[in-house]
């Protein structure tokens, strides 16, 4: 997977460009829900990217179609960077343009955009959604389902009957019959199920509670 900076400009779809607006045609989009694997690199070996190749053919995707992938869709500091990873050990991430591997001001200010809205391409839309827990591949403790943002993502998706891949992908097969156990795709069962999560900011933890209530009261309405 590359970064976002990285991908070049003839293998993606910027904004809405070729999205279709009808709520229930074929979308020929897919949002991608799954755990980074390390603090640097959402897939350092490349296990995920073959696997989420893999479930897109049995998806019967085609080579037109596209998926958004945090790390590739949206700009990133590029924390594989040594220097980068010196200073950030030694005194935090630098500000915003201040080194060449740190998003620029203009990066910044989409990356904050779209973060302000990101619960969206999991709910409204009826975009399918491909849920990768990658639970062999993470420590202990840190499973998909135990991380803040991939919980609200998949609930979302959940609620809206997004989830594309629980059919043909056993792990999110169980995965959805666990979260249903619980109800974690009602506004109760969700907080219930999110006292369970570890997040790093603290601060995320109204953030994301208000989000999901919010959102899943927009699937009422339609």
């Amino acid at each position: 997977m590359q970064r976002c900076q990285e991908v070049p400009l003839d293998q993606v779809f910027i904004g809405s460009r070729g999205f279709p607006f009808v709520r229930d045609g074929e979308k020929k989009r897919f949002v991608l829900s799954h755990p980074w694997l390390s603090k640097e690199h959402p897939d350092p070996t490349g296990v995920k990217l073959r696997l989420l190749v893999q479930q897109l053919d049995m998806l019967q995707a085609s080579d037109d179609h596209a998926v958004f992938v945090d790390y590739m869709s949206l700009p990133q500091n590029d924390k594989l960077n040594p220097e980068l990873q010196r200073i950030e050990a030694a005194s935090g991430m630098p500000k915003p343009g201040s080194h060449p591997s740190v998003r620029t001001v203009a990066e910044e200010a989409q990356f904050k955009e779209a973060l302000s809205a990101m619960e969206q391409i999991y709910s409204i839309g009826k975009t399918p959604v491909i849920v990768l827990p990658m639970d062999g591949d993470v420590d202990a403790g840190r499973e998909y389902i135990s991380r803040c943002w991939c919980l609200l993502e998949f609930c979302l998706s959940m609620g809206f009957d997004n989830i594309s891949n629980a059919a043909i992908h056993e792990p999110v097969g169980r995965l959805r019959e666990h979260v249903e156990s619980m109800n974690g795709h009602t506004v109760q069962g969700f907080r219930e199920a999110f006292k369970l999560t570890h997040f790093t900011n603290k601060g995320d933890a109204n953030v994301v509670l208000k989000l999901f209530e919010n959102t899943l009261n927009l699937a009422s309405r339609h």
